[in-house]
């Protein structure tokens, strides 16, 4: 009997999502594309054609706004890798927690990478309302005392949702439970940007097995 498990889920966000993607093409190269590589992350440097056209976004917040990548629709979209990443993060956390399903996972990250597979690549989210832009200060302590700068992000509002498959190449080890386990999570740390304010990107989500 195969050990392979599939899965179909449905996220639905309680909270807004807000964009992770720079839309200045240099910070995008330095930094994106730079740290996706050091993760073992391939296919990066493509994903520049993905993001918002300049007619999209107003010139002067170029350099300072975070939105969503679009498919050749132009529909807003995920990365699969972010989900997996969502998995990691769960993990990691949960892992130190005595008693839960993580705990007995050994080099998690190993077993994710190796066995849990997201598709489609890009993941379509479908919006519960018009797409917004949030503004907010950052503050940070310098040398030369505290200094001040507004960065603004694209907001997906609550109640969109997205869809993906799941395919799980040992499912002896990586349970359904376990899945439930860190999808539960998502009510604590979700996606995007902010995601540990316990609000924004947090979201409920639908498993169910693919015979």
């Amino acid at each position: 009997m195969s050990a392979q498990a599939h899965y179909q889920v449905k996220l639905t966000f309680d909270g807004p999502l807000l964009g992770t993607a720079p839309t200045n093409p240099q910070l995008y190269t330095d930094y994106i594309v730079e740290k996706a590589v050091a993760n073992g992350v391939d296919g990066v440097a493509d994903e520049w054609d993905t993001m918002p056209t300049a007619e999209d976004i107003d010139r002067q917040a170029r350099t300072g706004l975070t939105a969503f990548h679009r498919n050749s629709t132009g529909q807003n979209i995920l990365y699969n890798y972010m989900l997996r990443g969502f998995f990691k993060e769960a993990c990691g956390h949960l892992w130190k927690v005595p008693g839960t399903e993580s705990s007995k996972i050994k080099a998690y990250k190993k077993r994710i990478d190796g066995w849990v597979f997201v598709n489609p690549r890009q993941v379509p989210i479908q919006l519960s309302g018009p797409v917004t832009i949030l503004q907010r200060p950052l503050r940070a302590q310098t040398p030369q005392g505290e200094r001040v700068a507004l960065t603004s992000s694209a907001m997906i509002p609550a109640g969109s949702t997205v869809d993906f498959r799941l395919k799980i190449v040992n499912g002896k080890e990586i349970t359904l439970d376990l899945l439930r386990e860190w999808l539960d999570y998502g009510q604590n740390i979700g996606l995007g940007q902010w995601r540990s304010s316990s609000f924004y990107g947090t979201f409920t989500y639908e498993i169910a097995t693919i015979a």
